[in-house]
């Protein structure tokens, strides 16, 4: 008469061809199951066909001034305040940071040197040019006049300037502080008005 232990091993062992056949209908219903990705819910701005972006674009901006000053405009939406971007510097204008009329006094390059990292902020515009209010027409018009142009990045649509093309007449200053906002930029502009260019 066997023990009780003995007859309980006996049970989870079961012969090699069952373990084997068992194995093999699980494998089969398996790959028969469809596979479906767990749901998970997008935000408007990460849907390309939502309204949202039918209707808007992204804008990114370097000059933490500009971005304040459009940011108050009721046609736009900011999405990002504060966020890095890389493969990019930022020059302040030497002239246009001591015009109290520019509308901005700082442009953008593009290196595509990871290592260079700029402080940027993300404004949801209207995708319609037409439907642009004065400030935002002025301030791109601006960019336009000295040879910058769109470039996509992977937070929207950034202002570039070609510095090989940029105006010789104006002296550029690069901000090489990693992460600058606009309490920098602000110290700088402050140093121009006081007579320290």
């Amino acid at each position: 008469m066997s023990s009780p232990r003995a007859s309980v091993e006996t049970r989870r062992s079961p012969p090699n061809n069952a373990v084997d056949g068992h194995r093999a209908r699980k494998s089969t219903e398996m790959q028969s199951q469809p596979v479906t990705a767990p749901h998970s819910p997008q935000s408007p701005n990460s849907n390309p066909t939502s309204p949202a972006n039918v209707h808007h674009q992204r804008f990114v901006l370097s000059d933490p001034v500009a971005f304040g000053y459009l940011s108050e405009d009721p046609s736009t939406t900011v999405l990002t305040r504060s966020t890095q971007l890389h493969g990019y510097q930022m020059h302040v204008v030497e002239q246009w940071a001591c015009s109290r009329t520019h509308p901005t006094f700082v442009i953008t390059a593009y290196t595509g040197d990871s290592s260079h990292i700029i402080q940027v902020g993300v404004l949801s515009v209207p995708a319609r040019e037409e439907s642009w209010s004065p400030r935002l027409r002025v301030y791109f018009k601006t960019l336009t006049q000295y040879y910058a142009r769109r470039k996509d990045t992977p937070l929207g649509s950034l202002m570039v300037t070609n510095l090989s093309t940029f105006p010789s007449s104006l002296n550029i200053v690069l901000i090489c502080v990693e992460g600058v906002d606009a309490a920098v930029i602000a110290v700088l502009t402050i140093r121009c008005f006081s007579g320290f260019c």
